[in-house]
């Protein structure tokens, strides 16, 4: 798509506006500003993604102080939890570090962390991974997200053509072996210096 130079500016524009608006929102800690800034973000990669204007990653490293990772972190917490006011409710209350964490869960972990945070318990990121640990040894009628175990073709082509590769990179690291481990390390590496 040719891009004119009215549609530059226009686009030029809205991420101006959208990183000022994100830069605000940053200065908050809790998670009304993170589901805030994660919406923000998820509108300003469509937005480069629909006009071949650059990577979002280089975009994130233009225009903030924080990583990339961060930038993931709020895009997966507005995925999860942008539309439950539930989860606002209850998750409002723990460390954004949990809620991160949690974000990036399939939604059976996320719905028994809220359960217990329901109930006044704190939910901690050893927390988040006991949960995880309990609902990947459990069967579920749910379809687990987790891949299986792949073997080292396998595991190339799903690291290198899934959307949320760092997302399935952390979730295939703990199933691989050591070996493998490395290949993932290396495979997400390579894509992150791509973008």
């Amino acid at each position: 798509m040719i891009a004119t130079a009215e549609a530059i500016d226009t686009l030029e524009s809205d991420l101006a506006s959208l990183a000022e608006e994100i830069r605000q929102l940053h200065k908050q800690t809790n998670l009304d500003g993170a589901i805030a800034i994660g919406e923000r973000l998820n509108a300003a990669n469509a937005e480069l993604a629909n006009h071949n204007r650059g990577t979002f990653g280089a975009w994130v490293a233009k225009e903030f102080t924080f990583t990339r990772m961060t930038a993931n972190n709020y895009m997966a917490c507005y995925r999860a939890f942008g539309e439950d006011d539930r989860c606002k409710t209850v998750l409002q209350r723990q460390p954004m570090r949990t809620v991160f964490d949690l974000a990036r869960q399939p939604e059976q972990v996320r719905e028994a962390a809220i359960e217990l945070a329901a109930t006044g318990e704190k939910v901690t990121p050893a927390k988040v991974k006991e949960l995880a640990g309990k609902s990947q040894s459990k069967p579920s009628s749910k379809t687990n997200s987790t891949p299986p175990k792949p073997n080292n073709d396998q595991l190339q082509q799903l690291i290198t053509s899934h959307p949320d590769k760092l997302h399935v990179a952390r979730q295939l690291f703990d199933a691989c072996s050591p070996q493998q481990r490395a290949m993932v390390m290396t495979l997400w590496a390579d894509w992150w210096e791509a973008t």
